[in-house]
């Protein structure tokens, strides 16, 4: 099931992600910050598709939320 809050998807979006190195996963996974790149409407494309697909029946989400969760050296780039 997924969060109600779609917040923890947009910040991986926006700022990255690195999953742990653990003992028995000793790779280290990365995304990359997207936040240069798209407007905050494709940012709500993409959180809605993730958040809708694999068995998942998420809300839509709303372009509006990224304003306070863009990072401050980009918020400017797409307005």
């Amino acid at each position: 099931m997924p969060a109600a809050n779609p917040e923890s998807v947009i910040s991986v979006v926006l700022k990255s992600a690195t999953t742990p190195r653990t003992a028995p996963t000793l790779a280290q996974f990365a995304m990359p910050s997207f936040a240069w790149r798209l407007s905050d409407e494709q940012v709500a494309g993409v959180a809605t598709f993730a958040r809708r697909n694999w068995g998942n029946d998420a809300d839509k989400v709303d372009a509006s939320a990224m304003s306070s969760l863009r990072p401050a050296t980009h918020a400017k780039a797409f307005k």
